[in-house]
């Protein structure tokens, strides 16, 4: 899998960890800022079932609403940006 950031707050390492790879193509596909219909469209499936990845994700990194969920993911992104480069 992915590296975790350890510099990531509201990120636990052990939870990003239990993530499949289908939540971390989702969670990164919200994190460049991909809408609920483009991503559903990328990944697959039917929005309301992306919207299913959305909430198991929220749930396993104990985030509170979308908006955490995003600013987590775009974090996360810039993190890979960075570190990868």
């Amino acid at each position: 899998m992915y590296p975790i950031p350890r510099n990531l707050p509201n990120l636990n390492r052990a939870a990003i960890d239990k993530l499949s790879r289908r939540e971390i193509r989702v969670f990164e596909l919200i994190g460049v800022g991909t809408g609920r219909q483009d991503m559903a469209e990328i990944i697959g499936v039917k929005v309301g079932t992306g919207d299913v990845f959305r909430a198991r994700i929220k749930a396993k990194l104990n985030l509170r609403s979308a908006r955490d969920l995003r600013w987590t993911a775009i974090r996360w992104i810039n993190w890979k940006l960075v570190s990868h480069s």
